[in-house]
């Protein structure tokens, strides 16, 4: 037990605090890490209010008290004394500790009616540090043993690791909402006091002490407009009367979306997203949300805005990683060079990822367990750890492949065109490209060549590497529909490697020309010239060209009547 009677500056407002005034205080503390008391109902904790020579400090109390907080560099050197009134109606307290040192370790106390609580933190970086440690995890709901077991290794990574005292970020549904977790979705009081700041879990209680926490909103704290979370986490850089907000910290930027509120294109967040992430000179980009663009299924989907509206931005502006939780694992993948975590596992029952995985992951593991990010000027190093310690992976993000991009040309033959579903410039790996041939109105399409063939008017492609593909159209000659099919061509079998029957049927009397030709319309051979009378008749093909040669593709079957084309027939040879 230590006891101090020190000279300390203060003063007071309700949200701030500055040093002015000169007090004599008697200091009693025990430790760094003083927890408890009976006056307590929540905290303290921490957050960050993105100044990197300030702290924010809050807490709750069962009933009206008087309280004051102290701190300083260390133990016995304090420089902070002063009360401070609750706000709103509900006992709660929220102090700003200012002029403060970038980057310095500061240690505080808490003291309501007699009963003390404490902890320390390190302020933020300084602007044109390079190197940060930090922690990321979500879905912190349900199961508060799980939760305080990721706490505890938290705190012993914190422990390990030099500068490892920083922050955390969470993804969100930090806590549940109803007694009976059904489908009501009203916030619940008694979920906070239970599942985030009960003080029987020392590891969760002793963290969020000493680490600020800075949460994205989920969708179990979206109910109600929010007003729980906006209750316990009233950050003070809220961008308008919503839940995006946006802070620095040494190297890092941290741009966090309220999926909850509009942020389609053009949106007022949207326009605030994409102008808060082109403002940031930042090395180090990362998106904080709560429902993921890519992750392993097995209970929610991906989420397309996220895929189609955040995706581009991030690609523009140099984004590397997306943080979301939503399904109860962790997931990692890796889309266009951003990288995109799922860790949902701090706490919420487990999911079960779908099987097998959906497109883009390239890691999966089903625990609890939290994310450890260290960066060191141009290199970044993660790690995913499980709540007993193992880890599930570590790679540097200089060893992320990029994947390639891939473009396709398509060329046409005839009078037709080609549209491409979807237009764009290039693919992604493996995207499907869809493309519907369109023949004008004298024209008909007979097939597709280049690097993939058919001959139905849609083709479908995976772009597994640049394409090249030809469309050719040939013309009807002004023979009307009512012609064409009345020679009622076909060929049998199809597909086929060799003894085709062709049969026809002519309605009169005519000079039938019988030819096969390829995709580019040339006539590669002759099966039959010459009057015939009417009726239905039949030949007989090898499958062979006019040199003998066999085929191998697709072709086609070509009817003339009096010298005018009637009817074409595509077939497969193999």
């Amino acid at each position: 037990m230590f006891f101090f009677t020190l000279l300390i500056q203060f003063s007071v407002s309700q949200n701030s605090l500055t040093t002015t005034n000169i007090s004599t205080v008697d200091i009693e503390l025990e430790d760094e890490y003083i927890q408890g008391g009976e006056k307590y109902r929540k905290g303290p904790y921490l957050i960050y209010p993105d100044k990197n020579t300030e702290m924010s400090v809050l807490w709750q109390t069962h009933e009206t008290v008087d309280c004051r907080i102290q701190w300083g560099q260390t133990l016995d050197v304090l420089i902070g004394d002063s009360s401070v009134s609750e706000y709103g109606d509900d006992h709660q307290y929220k102090v700003i500790i200012k002029n403060l040192l970038p980057a310095v370790h500061y240690v505080y106390r808490v003291v309501a009616d007699g009963d003390t609580a404490g902890g320390n933190f390190y302020t933020g970086k300084e602007n044109a540090d390079n190197h940060i440690t930090f922690y990321a995890y979500g879905d912190t709901r349900t199961y508060p043993e799980d939760h305080d077991a990721v706490a505890a290794q938290i705190l012993k990574n914190v422990e390990a690791t030099p500068g490892g005292q920083t922050f955390i970020i969470s993804n969100g549904d930090l806590v549940g909402r109803t007694p009976e977790e059904n489908d009501e979705w009203e916030p619940n009081e008694e979920k906070w006091d239970t599942q985030f700041f009960d003080p029987q879990y020392k590891n969760i209680v002793h963290m969020i002490a000493t680490l600020p926490y800075m949460a994205s909103m989920g969708n179990y704290e979206s109910a109600e407009e929010g007003e729980l979370f906006r209750k316990y986490f009233p950050y003070t850089i809220y961008e308008t009367e919503r839940f995006y907000y946006s802070f620095d910290n040494g190297p890092v930027h941290f741009t966090i979306v309220d999926q909850y509120t509009d942020y389609s294109v053009g949106s007022e967040q949207y326009n605030w997203i994409k102008n808060d992430l082109e403002s940031s000179t930042k090395k180090w980009k990362i998106f904080l949300l709560h429902a993921p663009g890519w992750s392993g299924g097995g209970s929610h989907g991906n989420d397309h805005d996220v895929q189609e509206i955040l995706q581009p931005l991030a690609v523009e502006n140099g984004v590397q990683f997306f943080f979301a939780g939503h399904n109860h694992y962790y997931a990692r993948a890796v889309v266009n060079g951003v990288v995109h975590i799922t860790t949902g596992g701090g706490g919420a029952p487990l999911y079960d990822p779908a099987s097998p995985p959906f497109p883009k992951i390239v890691k999966l593991d089903k625990s609890h367990h939290f994310c450890k990010i260290e960066i060191n000027d141009d290199e970044l190093v993660f790690s995913a750890i499980r709540k007993d310690g193992s880890l599930i992976e570590q790679f540097a993000f200089s060893d992320i492949e990029i994947e390639p991009r891939y473009n396709i040309t398509v060329d046409t033959i005839g009078f037709g065109t080609v549209k491409i579903m979807p237009a764009q410039a290039d693919y992604e790996k493996n995207e499907m490209v869809i493309l519907n041939a369109i023949p004008d109105s004298l024209s008909e399409f007979i097939g597709w060549s280049g690097d993939e063939v058919g001959n139905e008017s849609y083709l479908y492609i995976l772009m597994d590497t640049s394409k090249n593909i030809t469309a050719t159209f040939i013309g009807i000659d002004g023979i009307n529909q009512h012609q064409k099919t009345s020679a009622k061509l076909n060929v049998f079998p199809n597909p086929a490697s060799t003894n085709l029957t062709i049969t026809y049927h002519l309605n009169k009397f005519s000079n039938v020309n019988i030819s096969v030709i390829d995709i580019n319309g040339k006539e590669i051979a002759v099966l039959l010239s010459q009057d015939e009378s009417a009726g239905t008749k039949k030949i007989h093909w090898d499958g062979r060209n006019s040199r003998g040669n066999k085929l191998n593709g697709m072709y086609f079957v070509r009817l003339k009547l009096d010298n005018e084309e009637a009817e074409s027939f595509k077939i497969l040879m193999k």
